[in-house]
């Protein structure tokens, strides 16, 4: 230990090593503004990914239960139809919540065509009833749920002002109210107690139904209270029959990404149910047009939970009747999510191949270190001082540096994240637009230090410096003790 510390002290660089300093000053220099922009950039864009995921799993749900073909075929789908209990018509997903396995009465019901499915039976022998056992399994995960129904019909909104007049139409998707969403309000929804709208209660049976629209259609010129109607087409007996309901906007919310946010409008459960079996409505991009939201504990969790879903599916032998998705999948939102990923991997490359260059500079500053003090290195070895005690001290000044530069770069990154909204103004102004669109980037960008750029700094830096100094450490223990004495 006593020899470790007498070598170090003797190559300490001396007062009229000034290129020494300062390039050393320079290297610790360049090195903490790679992290700093690193660590800046990589917190914003996690940040910003963090935000859009967060709207988009608000307004769709993180998990989605979906009935698949086998559903939609089996007798307990089927069996509506043909029974006088179930008025002749098919049932939603919420009303198969609370109505009978099998309704169909033999002695008052038409007979059953020769066609039919089968009922479905479990192992043994008692009838399945997909819906209320995929809902006992999701009380038993204790997680919140809920049934959603997608349909699309003409919005025709009245807009009348002091100064002129005007009719807004388009073609509009509707996705119903979800009471136990706990994530509304990320959505910025433009009215007060949500719970306690008319989306709670039977809005069908209102004289007007109230909607929230797309922030965009408040842009151009559509306010609360404005009214109108939904059109659309329902089928009968060889005729196909055009329909309106009467409606008034309640309020306003932020779609975020959502791909067709500007063109979706939140709507009562009835009426979206209503419209979808009235008009058989599918989906552009393959969206299944029902099925139930399933929100985790944590957004993160839902790979394991859709695991442990698919698990409680097979055991109670209803797995064929549902098909389980978590965001990274959804047709909306999958290029998007693997766009995520492959951004952030191509961002850490970038920012491992900028730390190598700028730590670069350890190996020029230690090379020159190393041709300074052949001398002093060179008597060190001639008095016993063993080689790994040289390959350390040198190895330490580059792990040091490393420190160091990380140390400065973090805490000049944390302060340039507290005032990142003021720094992009500034830099707006002097550009004349805004340097961020509030629509894609939010009106506020992230000002977190994220954890994952955080521990990336503090493993590659200081490992990539200790390598930067081995290079000249080990051209160090090669130093000819004899040889140099002589030179010298």
């Amino acid at each position: 230990m006593y020899e470790l510390f007498f070598a170090v002290k003797y190559l300490i660089p001396r007062k009229n090593s000034l290129s020494t300093a300062l390039i050393s000053i320079i290297s610790v220099f360049i090195i903490s503004l790679v992290v700093w922009l690193v660590l800046v950039f990589l917190s914003v864009t996690s940040g910003m990914e963090k935000a859009w995921l967060e709207k988009l799993t608000s307004f769709n749900a993180p998990l989605r239960i979906t009935p698949t073909a086998r559903y939609f075929h089996s007798y307990f789908y089927q069996i509506d139809k043909f029974s006088h209990a179930s008025n002749f018509s098919l049932k939603t997903l919420k009303e198969k919540i609370t109505s009978s396995v099998n309704p169909y009465d033999v002695d008052k019901d038409t007979p059953l065509p020769t066609s039919f499915p089968a009922i479905d039976l479990h192992s043994n022998n008692l009838p399945i009833n997909p819906v209320q056992e995929l809902i006992d399994i999701l009380k038993e995960k204790n997680v919140l749920y809920d049934p959603y129904e997608m349909s699309a019909a003409l919005l025709r909104l009245q807009i009348n002002r002091k100064t002129n007049s005007s009719v807004l139409s388009q073609m509009s998707y509707l996705i119903s109210f979800c009471p136990n969403n706990p994530h509304y309000h990320k959505l910025e929804i433009t009215t007060e107690n949500l719970q306690d709208s008319f989306f709670v209660q039977d809005s069908a049976t209102l004289d007007k139904i109230p909607v929230f629209l797309p922030k965009p259609l408040q842009k151009n010129g559509a306010c609360i209270g404005d009214e109108g109607s939904l059109q659309f087409l329902t089928k009968s007996f060889g005729s196909v029959q055009e329909q309106s309901l009467p409606i008034y906007v309640l309020g306003f919310y932020d779609p975020g990404v959502f791909p067709v946010g500007s063109r979706a409008l939140i709507v009562p459960y009835k009426i979206s149910a209503l419209i979808n079996t009235s008009s058989s409505f599918f989906s552009t991009d393959g969206t299944p047009s029902s099925g139930f939201y399933v929100w985790p504990k944590k957004v993160l969790d839902v790979k394991k939970l859709k695991m442990h879903l698919q698990k409680a599916l097979a055991n109670k032998e209803i797995a064929p009747f549902w098909t389980i998705t978590t965001f990274h999948d959804y047709e909306f939102s999958k290029e998007l999510m693997q766009q995520f990923q492959s951004d952030r991997t191509l961002l850490t490359i970038i920012a491992t191949i900028i730390l190598i260059v700028a730590c670069s500079n350890i190996i020029s500053l230690l090379i020159l270190l190393v041709n300074d003090k052949k001398k002093e290195i060179a008597l060190l070895q001639a008095i016993g001082a063993p080689k790994k005690n040289i390959v350390f001290i040198f190895g330490l000044c580059g792990i040091t540096m490393g420190l160091v530069s990380t140390m400065i770069g973090t805490i000049t990154a944390i302060i340039t994240l507290r005032h990142i909204d003021r720094l992009a103004n500034f830099i707006s102004s002097l550009q004349g637009h805004d340097l961020f669109h509030a629509s894609f980037f939010g009106a506020h960008l992230p000002s977190e230090l994220t954890t994952n750029a955080l521990l990336f700094i503090l493993l590659c830096t200081p490992l990539i410096a200790l390598v930067a100094g081995i290079i000249p450490a080990w051209r160090a223990s090669k130093i000819s003790p004899s040889a140099t004495l002589r030179s010298q």
